[in-house]
């Protein structure tokens, strides 16, 4: 390491622009920190098995985050460690644009697109045994020969809120259909029919592929806002949908594919450092600022740009010079443990 580049250590002390987040976390939570604080008091509540393992995981969502660059199209991305818990609203986030992208291309496909929504009547049952209920109707309803004729394929998702008025659980499903035309009025008689009581639908077509698309992603990812719900409310809702699907699709909406994995140019993403390495260092180091500039304007960074000179030679520091100043090894294993 050149004498010229260990200033670069010691700038992440001293710098104090405040453009980029420390953390990715706190870049990621910004627009979500009274959900983010509502969740987690529900989450510290719940106990059982693996209750410890759980608060850990979301505490820590997305701190940890490095920047990759595509070795072909030069593209950049955040990369991070995510906690992958439903109610996580940081999570739901990346969740809700994957939704929105595979949703799109059927919805676009549709010459009639059309948005229906089933609601059960108000009641004092647990909630868990409404929804059970909702569910059960809502298989019934979709088998009748009515609908069968009619309905060629579609997406359901869950979305649930509670009544200001009556303070009663409001559990509904929402449905983007492919069909063709359907009296509302038959339908509710059926709807009625079925739940034995409930009669409450509406249907309506679906004049925005990409806002009824977005709408849809964004509640099968996350079905209902927590920081409008008391304490107690919270934690049933997040105990009576453990384990439950949220959104499906049948007929010719099957294709969909709503579980993510791992992209197939995965093998094409390079490391090119930490955020906390670019944070600490954007300022001072050339690098840095070009992976910010490519990040924030979303174009391509050129090879050969990465933190990597600065991170070997932190680590290579720490583990061979242990005789390094105590103020200076300090700093280094601060940095190290974001890094590493």
């Amino acid at each position: 390491m050149s004498e010229s580049q260990v200033p670069l250590v010691h700038a992440i002390e001293t710098t104090g622009d405040n453009r980029m987040p420390r953390t990715y976390r706190q870049h990621s939570e910004r627009h979500c920190q009274e959900e983010l604080d509502a969740t987690r008091e529900a989450y510290s509540l719940l106990g059982g098995k693996g209750a410890e393992r759980r608060m850990t995981a979301f505490d820590t969502c997305r701190c940890r985050a490095w920047f990759v660059r595509h070795v072909e199209t030069g593209d950049l991305r955040v990369a991070a460690k995510s906690c992958k818990l439903r109610w996580c609203p940081l999570c739901a986030k990346k969740r809700s644009w994957f939704l929105v992208e595979q949703i799109k291309p059927w919805a676009e496909g549709v010459s009639r697109l059309k948005f229906l929504t089933l609601t059960l009547k108000h009641s004092n049952a647990p909630l868990r045994d409404q929804i059970n209920n909702l569910y059960t109707y809502f298989q019934k309803y979709r088998k009748l020969r009515f609908l069968r004729d009619r309905i060629r394929g579609g997406i359901w998702f869950f979305q649930i809120k509670k009544s200001e008025e009556s303070g009663q659980w409001h559990p509904h499903l929402h449905c983007l259909i492919d069909s063709e035309f359907m009296d509302r009025e038959k339908l509710s008689q059926l709807w009625q029919r079925t739940t034995l009581g409930s009669m409450v639908i509406d249907i309506r077509e679906a004049k925005s592929v990409g806002k009824v698309a977005e709408y849809v992603g964004r509640y099968s990812a996350r079905p209902s806002i927590l920081a409008e719900l008391d304490i107690d409310d919270r934690v049933e809702l997040i105990g009576a949908l453990h384990g439950r699907r949220l959104v499906g699709m049948w007929g010719n909406a099957r294709a969909i594919v709503l579980k993510m994995e791992k992209p197939a140019d995965a093998d094409q993403w390079r490391y090119i450092g930490s955020w906390s390495t670019v944070h600490g260092l954007q300022n001072d180091d050339d690098n840095a600022k070009k992976i910010l500039f490519a990040w924030k304007t979303g174009k391509p960074l050129d090879a050969g740009i990465s933190m990597l000179h600065v991170e070997k030679y932190i680590y290579n520091l720490l583990e061979f010079t242990p005789k390094e100043p105590p103020e200076n090894r300090q700093l280094l294993l601060d940095f190290k443990e974001l890094l590493f």
